[in-house]
């Protein structure tokens, strides 16, 4: 009897997480097998095995991992998710004397001598791009001869109302080469050939929300972005959104509260991403090129990715009064609203730069924040009820994550759980365009 005939791809996920790079495989439509998913979480580890009960789940520190037994695996693919805490901005940024890098620095010793590796993605915070971690990744690859390109790319750039700037790489070791002009520097799009799928939602986030517009994106010359969170004039985030974007949105989306507070300053209306955007400022961040204002309009509203549920059901998600008393502090977007900030591992917890709630109330906002006081004093509260602000519930995030239908969390998964797990994994969709690419 014939032995089986092996995939064109046997994918080794290092970081897997629950399961993002394994879904962003399957979206990408290639040939694939996993052969093995590494990670020493247990909740995710749950996830991931719940999901995908026929993948070997390999639960231990990857520093135990040898060439002998990863060659047994047989792999030619390495897809990963690095720790990003030794660069996120909340975070010490110790870098590459943070004890998390360790397994990474394994893994990048153990590349060398691994020639069955042909193809190699590396998904990270913004603000690894100038890590000395980076450097070392560059180095080894350099070394092993491996041609590679590096992106910063966003989920607004393909349709998806979310931000979450990430850094990217995607390596081949010849013979194979791209098949597209490598550039010696971070690129802020897909190659220009590829440009034109940008905009696609991908067939799992269609397939739950019925017919998605397709569109194509406009070409930018650069991407930049700057940190938004210091600024505190006292105005809610979302209400200090440009006034295209408000244009953009037939006055539907968040107006200002107040015209004193308006701004069409630039350092308002970037991406905000405020758990990993590093506080040392880099060429990558002097700029500040809207990337939200290019892209946002080629977005589906929010409404696509919430769940069709009863009033009742989201009691569990409303904001609580403690809660509300930082509502200055909060990213409120509403059904209509085309972004919503990037959702991290406090959300759930943390209100101020963990993630957008949402407003289920059909009221003026700007009308609530103009009767408030700053503080906001436990008289205010029954005027911020009548917003109904509540959080996203971890199926809504999942959506925003570009997680198809079939993803789901095992019964015994809490609420902060899920959350915690959500807030570390990727943008399905954007790493499936990555996959694609690096593969084609």
């Amino acid at each position: 009897m014939a032995a089986p005939m092996k995939s064109k791809f046997r994918i080794l996920e290092f970081y897997s997480g629950i399961g993002g790079m394994h879904y962003a495989a399957k979206e990408s439509g290639c040939d694939f097998t996993v052969v093995g998913a590494a990670d020493i979480n247990t909740t995710a580890n749950q996830v991931y095995t719940h999901n995908f009960p026929q993948t070997k789940l390999l639960q231990r520190c990857i520093e135990s991992f040898s060439v002998k037994e990863l060659e047994s695996l047989d792999p030619n693919m390495i897809l990963m998710s690095p720790p990003c805490q030794p660069f996120t901005r909340v975070g010490l940024q110790r870098d590459s004397e943070d004890p998390r890098t360790k397994s990474f620095f394994h893994i990048l010793s153990l590349i060398p001598r691994l020639p069955c590796i042909q193809y190699i993605l590396v998904e990270n915070v913004k603000g690894f791009e100038t890590s000395l971690t980076r450097n070392q990744l560059v180095d080894t690859l350099t070394k092993c001869s491996f041609t590679f390109q590096e992106f910063l790319l966003t989920p607004t750039q393909f349709g998806v109302p979310n931000s979450r700037l990430r850094y990217y790489m995607i390596a081949k070791q010849p013979p194979l080469q791209m098949n597209f002009t490598v550039q010696n520097h971070i690129m802020y799009e897909l190659p220009e050939a590829h440009a034109e799928k940008l905009g696609e939602v991908s067939s799992a986030i269609m397939h739950q929300h019925g017919d998605v517009p397709r569109h194509t994106v406009e070409h930018t010359d650069d991407a930049n972005i700057v940190d938004t969170e210091s600024e505190d004039d006292g105005v809610p985030k979302r209400l200090k959104l440009s006034n295209d974007e408000d244009k953009m949105n037939d006055n539907e989306h968040i107006t200002k509260v107040d015209e004193k507070h308006a701004t069409t300053n630039d350092k308002h209306s970037t991406i905000v991403d405020d758990e990993h955007t590093p506080t040392k400022e880099s060429q990558h961040d002097k700029s500040a090129i809207k990337l939200h204002e290019k892209y946002t309009h080629l977005c589906e509203p929010i409404s696509k990715y919430l769940e069709n549920e009863s009033e009742h059901y989201f009691t569990d998600y409303l904001v609580k009064d403690k809660e509300l008393k930082r509502a200055w502090v909060m990213d409120i977007v509403q059904k209509t609203s085309k972004l919503s900030c990037c959702f991290t591992k406090r959300y759930g917890h943390h209100i101020e730069g963990a993630g957008s709630q949402i407003q289920q109330s059909q009221i003026d906002m700007s009308t609530v924040f103009s009767q408030l006081k700053k503080p906001i004093s436990p008289e205010d509260l029954p005027i911020l009820h009548t917003l109904k602000l509540r959080y996203f519930t971890p199926r809504e995030i999942a959506n925003l994550l570009s997680f198809p239908q079939e993803f789901s969390f095992p019964k015994q998964t809490s609420t902060i759980q899920k959350y915690r797990v959500l807030g570390n994994s990727l943008n399905v969709l954007v790493v499936s365009k990555l996959i694609k690419l690096m593969t084609s």
